[in-house]
């Protein structure tokens, strides 16, 4: 075959492959549950990673005397998460079904990396909520203060509707294969999720896998093991997946994520809505400063345009690195992005010992943005399903309560009114170390 015949062939395949839904799924859970080692394993039965590669890996892991981390290095890159086997970063990387393309977000399940794990779930479409079945690790990520529920919380907060739980390390010793185990796992974690405001009933799945043998990833479980098992594989579960409602049409917004210089300035984000076209010319928002690009990936191939739901890295003409920040937005220029400094949200104090006065400062996670803000005054204790008032003005807010509450941030960010545009419209407020208030933004000053 000439070289000619080989790139039209490769051509066709990534032409191919675009042409399916893309789905971008974040994999959340407590630490040590498994996520970065099914990830690899994904990408490695996916045939994302050479033998070679794999084989490196697998060297790498035994001279750390962690052989079971071979898989986990597909997705934790650098030496820190290698030698002490926990994630950081928000770890990517694609693959793709029968029907559908998929970016992995591998969110770090340490509670020191929260924040970073917020940014995961703020680009996802679907949530994979890892859960060792090992004993005492299921216990302790379930527990209070484990981050199965708080991942769990979040991801909710931050829009994910779509939940596949995936009970992992089914072949342990102290697990080995039981129904038992598997049902006392799913018997706790569905009211939870229900409390959580997931549909269990039609957007939350359950599938019972070994991350590290692969089994129940591609290739079902053994029936001889496992014959109580009857559900579908991970890989089958997440082909069948809904792809999010296509946005192209609407104002162009992606939220960025990341940004660096490499022959020219980057920025790397998700398209929240509209599209990116090459050579066409937006809005760097709050900068106001019109930028072109130049350049455009998706997925690392270079395109012509990325429609909404999908990630891009941009090359752009007319700013300079050090001039925007994560959490700026490219936006059309005929109805650009809206910006503010004060706002009001209804905000849900969901975890606070004590009450909270106007003047309460905590940091804001608002898409791909953070910011310090102040909840600077009270205006209505509300009851959001009967849309009532129930107190004007209090002097303080408690645990449960949602309150209409103005808000001011040090400098103009990007954001809007939740009814036009959820996924910039909503925010989380934490401080201490802990998530304590969701919010949702209903008027822009």
């Amino acid at each position: 075959m000439s070289n000619l015949e080989e790139n039209t062939n490769e051509e066709e395949k990534i032409q191919e492959s675009f042409n399916k839904s893309h789905i971008n799924l974040v994999f959340i859970g407590h630490v040590d549950a498994g996520k970065s080692t099914i990830a690899g394993h994904i990408m490695v039965l996916s045939g994302k990673i050479e033998k070679r590669v794999l084989e490196k890996f697998e060297k790498e892991a035994k001279q750390k005397n962690r052989e079971s981390w071979k898989y986990a290095f597909v997705m934790d890159l650098t030496d820190y998460e290698r030698e002490k086997g926990k994630t950081e970063e928000v770890g990517k990387a694609y693959f793709e079904t029968e029907n559908r393309r998929f970016t992995i977000l591998d969110a770090p399940g340490h509670g020191s990396f929260v924040p970073n794990m917020i940014g995961g779930a703020a680009q996802a479409d679907v949530g994979i909520l890892i859960i060792s079945s090992r004993k005492g690790e299921f216990e302790t990520g379930f527990n209070k203060g484990g981050q199965t529920r708080e991942h769990a919380m979040l991801s909710k907060i931050m829009g994910i509707e779509d939940l596949i739980v995936v009970v992992n390390k089914i072949d342990d010793k102290t697990v080995n294969y039981s129904e038992k185990r598997y049902l006392k796992i799913k018997q706790k974690i569905r009211p939870f999720l229900k409390r959580l405001g997931y549909d269990v009933e039609n957007r939350v799945k359950f599938c019972a896998i070994s991350g590290f043998t692969g089994e129940g990833i591609k290739i079902p479980l053994d029936q001889k093991k496992c014959p109580w098992y009857t559900g579908k594989t991970l890989l089958e579960e997440l082909d069948n997946l809904n792809p999010p409602k296509d946005l192209s049409g609407e104002s162009t917004r992606m939220t960025i994520i990341d940004k660096y210089r490499a022959s020219g300035v980057i920025a790397y984000g998700k398209v929240v809505s509209g599209k990116l076209t090459m050579n066409e010319s937006y809005l760097l928002m709050p900068l106001n400063r019109k930028v072109t690009i130049t350049g455009m990936t998706n997925q690392d191939y270079p395109v012509e345009e990325v429609r909404s739901n999908e990630n891009a890295k941009v090359k752009l003409k007319g700013v300079e690195d050090d001039e925007f920040k994560v959490g700026y937005v490219l936006s059309s220029i005929k109805n650009p992005v809206p910006v503010g400094k004060r706002f009001l949200a209804q905000v849900n104090l969901i975890q606070h010992e004590s009450i909270i006065c106007p003047g309460y400062q905590a940091v804001m996670h608002l898409h791909s943005a953070t910011i310090e803000c102040t909840l600077s005054k009270f205006l209505a204790v509300v009851n959001v399903k009967k849309q009532s008032v129930i107190e004007k003005n209090p002097k303080f807010m408690k645990q449960h309560q949602t309150v209409v509450v103005k808000i001011s941030v040090p400098v103009p960010i990007c954001l809007d009114i939740y009814k036009n545009n959820k996924q910039l419209g909503i925010f989380t407020l934490r401080t201490m170390g802990k998530t304590i208030a969701i919010g949702r933004v209903t008027h822009i000053f």
